[in-house]
């Protein structure tokens, strides 16, 4: 039976909240190869809500916190666990080889680290001023608050990370949408985090159909 791909609002699973749900095909064979739940106005208001409140503690967690986490990340999905999820993942809802589900899997700790190490650009700044002799400038950098981030289909990992690494590790906390050609990245990403220790609501996961997106306010 094709995996069903649900929303992930305040660290919960949850399907549509009138339960409407859509099927994901293998562009290149056409066969159904995943169902998933398809988010209301309500259901992403909801998602939007749960990062607003998240923002509250995660944009006062210590950079240093953040860094870790993202550490964590990386070190967990080079594990068989997330690479087999993501050749999986990429060549079924993508049609491609598993060369690029490879390249996928192995970019996706790269980004992680990599991201990681923005940390030092992310501190503020403390300097003399030249304009009043004697007195001292700070700078200091601010998260903004809720994210929305968006990816398209092609290469469903790889974009989803890059898409929501830097917001977060700047404090923000975010609502993505996967493309609806390709759902389930935007699960194993909310996996990922999940399992790697990010608080409920930093990263919350909605998938809409075509057909729904259009009705919505």
């Amino acid at each position: 039976m094709p995996p069903f791909t649900p929303l992930f609002i305040n660290g919960q699973e949850v399907s549509s909240s009138t339960g409407r749900q859509f099927e994901v095909r293998n562009p290149l064979s056409g066969e159904v190869v995943g169902t998933a739940a398809s988010a209301t106005s309500e259901d992403c208001k909801a998602a939007i809500v749960s990062a607003s409140n998240a923002f509250k503690v995660w944009s006062q967690t210590s950079l240093g916190t953040r860094r870790d986490l993202l550490l964590q990340a990386a070190d967990l999905v080079t594990t068989d666990k997330y690479k087999n999820k993501i050749l999986q993942c990429v060549r079924e809802e993508t049609g491609t080889s598993n060369m690029m589900g490879t390249f996928s899997w192995m970019i996706a700790a790269a980004y992680l680290r990599a991201s990681a190490t923005l940390v030092g650009d992310l501190r503020g700044e403390r300097f003399n001023s030249d304009r009043s002799p004697g007195t001292v400038v700070w700078t200091e950098k601010r998260p903004l608050g809720v994210i929305f981030s968006q990816s398209p289909w092609n290469a469903p990992i790889t974009l989803t990370l890059r898409g929501v690494i830097v917001p977060i590790l700047c404090g923000n906390a975010v609502v993505f949408k996967a493309a609806e050609l390709s759902p389930r990245s935007g699960s194993i990403v909310y996996e990922l985090f999940k399992e790697a220790g990010f608080p409920d609501g930093v990263f919350n996961f909605v998938s809409i159909s075509r057909q729904d997106t259009v009705r919505h306010d």
